[in-house]
C-alpha cells in the first residue's frame, strides 16, 4: 500500500514538472510565434505593399557635361546668309563661310537641378514622374579665324582686288537650359515572382525643353586691297596700288533662343534588391520637333547711332537617344537617397531656314544650308527623396 501511494506521488510530481515545463517553452521569447508560419511570401509582400509609401518627393543636383548645339548654331549661322547672298547677289555675299566646330570648341560643365514628384509602388502596374529641370553652364570665349577675297572689275581697265584677315573674339553668357519632363512606366508584369519581369516595363513621356544663349563678337584684323590699272589706261604700262587698312572693331551682339517637344518611348526596370536597395534603369528612344531663331544686332555710330544685322530662323525634326542608371538607398521608411547617371544624345536636322535683314520684315529665298546639329549632354548627380 506504501508502495502505491509513493508511486502515485511521483508520477504526479512528474506530470506537473512536465506541464510546467511545455508552459515555460512556449511562452519563452525563443519561442517562434507559429501565427507567422501561415502566412505565404505573397501575402507578406501585398502586407509590406500597403504599408508602402505611394508618393515621393525629390530634389537632384547634377554636375553636368555638354556639348551644345547653340554655340555650334551661333558660329556657323553666316553659312546660310553667305549661300543665300552669293546665289541672289545680294548684300549679304561679304559674309565668309565659317567651318563646322570641333567637340572641344562646343563642350562645356555646368549644374543641373531637378524638382519633382513621382507616384507608384510595388506590385502596382503604372509608375509615373514629374519634374522641371534647370540646366546651367558657363561659356569659355574663343577666337575664329576667318579669310575672305574678292575681285571686282570694271570694262577691263581697272580691277580691285579686297583680302580679308579676320579674327573674331568671342564672349559668352552662361548657356541656360530649361526642362519639364513627364515620364510614365508600364509594368508588363507587376506582380510575378520573378523580381526582374516584375520591375520591367515600357516607357512612354513628353519633354518641353527651351534654351538661351547670348554672346558679343569682336573682330580685328585688316583688309588689304590691291587696284591695278591695265596697260594704256594710265600710262604705258600696268600700274598697281596697294594699301592696307585695320578693321574696325565694332562689336556685335547674339542672341540665340530654341524651344522643343519630343515624345520618350522606351524600356525601363526597377530592380529590387531588399527592402533598402533598389537598381533602376531605362533605355530611351527621343522624336520631335524644334524652333530656332538667333539675331545678330550691330550698332555703328557714324553721325548718327546706326543698327544693322539679321536674324535667322530654322525649324528642325528631333531624334535621339539617351540612358539612365541609378541606385537607391531607403535608409528608413520616409527618407532615401539616391545616385543617379544620365546622358541624353539629340540630332536636329534643320528643315526651313530664312535669313532677312534686321530692318525688313522680308526674308530671302529658303536656299540653306541646312546642317544636322548634335547636342550631347550627361548628368551625375545625387538626389534626396520624401515619401508619403
Amino acid at each position: 500500500m506504501k508502495n502505491t501511494i509513493f508511486f502515485l506521488f511521483i508520477s504526479v510530481s512528474i506530470f506537473a514538472q512536465a506541464t510546467n515545463g511545455t508552459k515555460t517553452l512556449k511562452d519563452s521569447p525563443l519561442t517562434p510565434d507559429v501565427t507567422t508560419w501561415k502566412d505565404s511570401p505573397a501575402e507578406r509582400d501585398a502586407l509590406d505593399s500597403k504599408k508602402e509609401k505611394s508618393f515621393i518627393l525629390f530634389a537632384k543636383i547634377s554636375n553636368v557635361t555638354w556639348q551644345s548645339q547653340a554655340l555650334e548654331i551661333i558660329k556657323r549661322y553666316p553659312e546660310s546668309k553667305f549661300i543665300n547672298g552669293v546665289l541672289l547677289k545680294n548684300t549679304f555675299a561679304g559674309e565668309p563661310v565659317n567651318l563646322q566646330l570641333r567637340d572641344s570648341e562646343r563642350s562645356v560643365t555646368g549644374k543641373a537641378i531637378d524638382l519633382g514628384l513621382s507616384y507608384g509602388k510595388s506590385g502596382s502596374r503604372f509608375h509615373g514622374k514629374f519634374f522641371i529641370r534647370g540646366i546651367t553652364a558657363d561659356t569659355p570665349g574663343s577666337t575664329t579665324y576667318k579669310y575672305s577675297e574678292s575681285t571686282l572689275g570694271l570694262l577691263g581697265l581697272f580691277t580691285a582686288q579686297t583680302q580679308n584677315n579676320v579674327f573674331e573674339t568671342y564672349s559668352y553668357k552662361p548657356i541656360q537650359r530649361g526642362m519639364i519632363v513627364y515620364d510614365q512606366d508600364i509594368l508588363f508584369a507587376p506582380n510575378s515572382p520573378n523580381r526582374f519581369l516584375a520591375g520591367l516595363g515600357f516607357k512612354l513621356g513628353i519633354n518641353l525643353q527651351g534654351e538661351s544663349l547670348k554672346s558679343q563678337m569682336i573682330p580685328f584684323g585688316s583688309v588689304t586691297t590691291t587696284a591695278t590699272a591695265s596697260a594704256g589706261s594710265f600710262g604705258s604700262s600696268p600700274t598697281t596700288l596697294q594699301f592696307t587698312a585695320p578693321i574696325t572693331p565694332i562689336p556685335s551682339n547674339f542672341s540665340h533662343s530654341e524651344a522643343a517637344v519630343y515624345g520618350t518611348f522606351g524600356l525601363s526596370e526597377k530592380f529590387k534588391i531588399s527592402d533598402k536597395h533598389e537598381l533602376d534603369l531605362s533605355v530611351n528612344y527621343f522624336q520631335g520637333n524644334g524652333q530656332g531663331r538667333t539675331k545678330r544686332e550691330t550698332i555703328t555710330i557714324l553721325i548718327i547711332p546706326r543698327k544693322s544685322g539679321d536674324v535667322f530662323t530654322y525649324n528642325t525634326n528631333i531624334v535621339g537617344e539617351g540612358l539612365t542608371l541609378g541606385y537607391t538607398w531607403n535608409f528608413s521608411e520616409r527618407f532615401a537617397l539616391k545616385l543617379s547617371g544620365e546622358t541624353r544624345t539629340l540630332r536636329s536636322e534643320m528643315t526651313k531656314t530664312k535669313t532677312r535683314p534686321i530692318n525688313s520684315p522680308t526674308a530671302f529665298p529658303d536656299l540653306g544650308p541646312k546642317w544636322t546639329t548634335v547636342d550631347k549632354i550627361s548628368f551625375i548627380g545625387i538626389e534626396f527623396q520624401y515619401r508619403f
